[in-house]
Formats: structure tokens, sequence, C-alpha cells
């Protein structure tokens, strides 16, 4: 995370302090924060007139920040915690919380509320939302391991050499799982495996089903590297003879996506780019086979905080910014398509991250 931001928006929120409380490594702000993920609880205190913040932690976890980054204090008791707290932001302060009306970014615990309400009387809370969001542009050492991830996603579906049939679901996915270990990665996020008919329910869990020859295969994977994901979608026909169905469903998400994607760039509205995607793909396919939005932001979670590309968007896309784009069409009962690559949101137009992973049909 760009401290220097965080400064720069709390002084134009007429913020005084942005508090994060975690525990367990449950709030992905203090895994943005520290750089790494902390398994013991943690405050962190950003002041719009500190250059760092201060960052209150058990000795147990202590030593892997860089003293550079962060002022430290060693603290075992939350008793120790409320003591420093109470002195380091004065009665009348304005405190960013990480609560939100956006789910997304919704991590105080009412237990830690309650907490902070007692141990600092006379301050006024409010919600962090706005600085959360800094968590979705990426700077360039993340950037390096999103492309690291994305590379690792690609080779851990190549290295099935398009031989999928009579594999079950649920082994492909374990085999991406172990994939992407072998590689250097992890998985972002359980991996969806929807053979055939399955391919039509988006969320779709993977089961014993095994894949069979010329039928649809839609695989919903991602590595993850440190802190930053993948999430690409690709469907394919396991087969030499697609049928024509499939084949115009297939041409006409995949035209959408393109078509979609050269609209993403910084200053752009989210829910312009979906109507856009949805118009396409209502041309020739009715309303209720579009059962999702276009796209999400991506980042620390696969459902970042950011602007994404949902109808509902108000927001605009920020430059180095990264939002998946995964039109898709489903067909209960036959099957369903969905293409998603990851780009990167540039001043001016954008950079498709995964463009490398093959598209074809076969």
């Amino acid at each position: 995370m760009d401290f220097a931001l965080v400064k720069e928006r709390l002084s134009s929120a007429g913020i005084d302090y942005w508090l994060t409380v975690s525990s367990e490594g449950k709030d992905p702000n203090s895994e943005a924060i520290l750089g790494r993920k902390v398994s013991g609880p943690n405050f962190i205190l950003f002041s719009k007139s500190e250059r760092t913040p201060l960052v209150l932690i058990g000795k147990m976890e202590e030593g892997g920040l860089s003293g550079k980054d962060f002022r430290k204090k060693i603290v075992e008791k939350r008793d120790e915690a409320k003591s420093i707290l109470s002195s380091e932001i004065p009665e009348g302060s304005v405190v960013a919380l990480n609560f939100s009306d956006n789910s997304s970014c919704d991590h105080l615990t009412k237990s830690q509320f309650d907490f902070l309400k007692k141990s600092l009387p006379k301050r006024r809370f409010v919600s962090s939302e706005n600085l959360q969001e800094l968590r979705a542009i990426r700077s360039k050492k993340e950037l390096k391991d999103h492309r690291k991830a994305i590379a690792i996603t690609g080779q851990a579906l190549e290295s099935f050499g398009g031989k999928f049939a009579g594999l079950s679901e649920r082994e492909i996915a374990l085999s991406l799982k172990k994939n992407f270990l072998e590689l250097g990665g992890e998985e972002a996020f359980e991996t969806i495996v929807a053979s055939g008919p399955n391919s039509a329910n988006p969320h779709h869990v993977p089961t014993g089903r095994i894949v069979k020859t010329e039928e649809p295969l839609l695989i919903d994977f991602g590595a993850k590297v440190n802190q930053s994901c993948a999430d690409i979608t690709r469907t394919i026909w396991v087969g030499k003879n697609p049928s024509k169905s499939f084949v115009a469903v297939y041409s006409a998400v995949r035209f959408a996506q393109e078509e979609s994607i050269k609209k993403v760039s910084a200053g752009e509205k989210g829910s312009e780019i979906n109507g856009y995607s949805v118009e396409l793909l209502k041309k020739n396919f009715p309303d209720r086979a579009i059962l999702h939005s276009l796209g999400h932001s991506l980042g620390f979670l696969v459902h970042e905080v950011g602007p994404g590309l949902y109808s509902r968007e108000k927001r605009k896309l920020l430059e180095n910014q990264i939002v998946t784009v995964e039109p898709g069409l489903y067909f209960p009962g036959k099957f369903g398509v969905r293409l998603e690559d990851d780009i990167l949101v540039k001043t001016k137009g954008n950079e498709n991250l995964s463009k490398k992973i093959r598209k074809e049909l076969y």
C-alpha cells in the first residue's frame, strides 16, 4: 500500500487517523499494509501528520517487520494497546475504522468495535471505505507478483496438454491446485471445474463427474503469489467436433469480451462497460442467459475493493487497478460459456495480463 496516498486521502477527507484491528490475519488491510500476513493480533494506526504508521504487535510477529517502514511497539495485552491508542489519538479526533456498507471491506467485528468505543471515548468514528479502496491500486512489486501468478495459472492449465477426457471434475481441480504449489504459488480461491451441463452453473462445485469427449468444460481458476491473485476462466470443447450451438455461444461471448476490454481505461465507469457487454450479448441471446455482471476488482482478494464492472457501479476505474472481464451465457440443462481475463487499467487504455493463456475452442 502506498503510505503517501493514505496520508493524502486522510487529509482530503478530513480524517485524522485510520485504525485497523486484526486478529488471526482476518483483515486483508493488515496484510496489505504490513506486506505480509500476520497471524497474531495487531493494531495499525495511520496519522495524517506522521510519515509512517504505528504498529502495535506481539513479540512473535514483530521480527518480520521492517523498522524503516513502521513505528513499532510491542504489546502483549489489550490494556497495553488501550493505553497506547488513547495517548496517540487525542480526544475530538476523527478516526476511520474498517466498517462499511460495502460488505467486501467490512472487517471490524462487534467485539472489536465495542473495545474501541470503550478505549477511545470522545472520538468520532467514521467508515474507512475510501481508504480501503487504495488496496485496489497495485504497486510495481504487486504487479510483478500478479504477472507471476497469472503465468503459473497458465502453466498449470497447459500441463494437461488438452487431455481432460476421462478425468473427474474433482481430479482436475486437485491437479491444478497441486500444480500451483509446485510452480511456486498457491490456490487463490476454490477452483471451479464444470463439465457438460454443469457448466451452466456459474458457481459449480467440482464433483466426481467424469469429463466426456465432445462436450464443453469450464474451468475458473487462479494462482496466488505473495499477496497477488490471478482469476482466469476458460471454456473449451473437449474433442474436435463442437456443436453449432456451442460455437455460436462461444463466439458471442468471446466477441463481447474482446470489445468490452477495449473500453477499459482509467476514468471510465464500470457500469457503462457492463451495460455495453450486456447489449452485445442480448443481440442474439435472451436476458435470462446472462446471470452475472461483467467483472470485479482483483488484488489482495479475488473480489477486491475498488470499482468493478457492475450495473450499479457509480465509481470510475482507477489507474493501476486490475479488473476481471468475464462475460458469460448460461443455458440450464445444456451448457454455459464464460471467458475471463485479468486487465490492468492504465491512464489511457489497458493491458491484458492473461492474453497468453490459450482461448482456442479445443
